[in-house]
């Protein structure tokens, strides 16, 4: 697990593709997508996020109202649009899509990103997900692919 310090986000994905950013939490993308992020994994970066807090290695408290990003992937970036418009009729804000990285070859992923700000516990952040997977099962996208937080002003 990783403190950014400058972003003030905190990352506990591992890293499996060459560009940024990467999600918090996520089942990893195309084509070997994973299991859901599961109950244990939220308590966990809860856990970890309140100890680097208090340590102050971390600008936010996890448990106070923050940004959360939340990410959705697909190979086709014209896929991502009709869950970016859903995601803003639902109070989201979107904040964009990720190119793929020069040189990602035939198999380029995109990443579209929507922030809200918001307040979670592992509980309430897990029935989200569950609904952030639905969506993207509901409009034919490869997959949710996870979660980051920061501060409320962050990026």
């Amino acid at each position: 697990m990783v403190a950014d310090g400058e972003t003030s986000l905190l990352s506990v994905r591992p890293r499996n593709s060459s560009f940024e950013p990467k999600p918090l939490l996520g089942r990893g993308f195309l084509p070997e997508t994973g299991p859901m992020i599961s109950q244990q994994q939220l308590d966990d970066l809860f856990a970890h996020t309140r100890n680097i807090y208090k340590s102050g290695k971390c600008a936010y408290n996890i448990d106070d109202t923050c940004r959360w990003s939340y990410f959705f992937v697909d190979r086709d970036l014209d896929r991502l649009r009709p869950v970016a418009e859903h995601m803003a009729s639902l109070g989201y804000e979107v904040v964009g899509t990720l190119e793929p990285a020069p040189g990602e070859g035939e198999l380029p992923v995109y990443y579209l990103r929507v922030d809200r700000i918001e307040s979670h516990t592992p509980e309430s952040l897990f029935a989200l997900n569950a609904e952030l997977y639905a969506i993207a099962e509901r409009f034919g996208v490869a997959d949710y692919d996870g979660m980051e937080v920061g501060a409320q002003d962050g990026p």
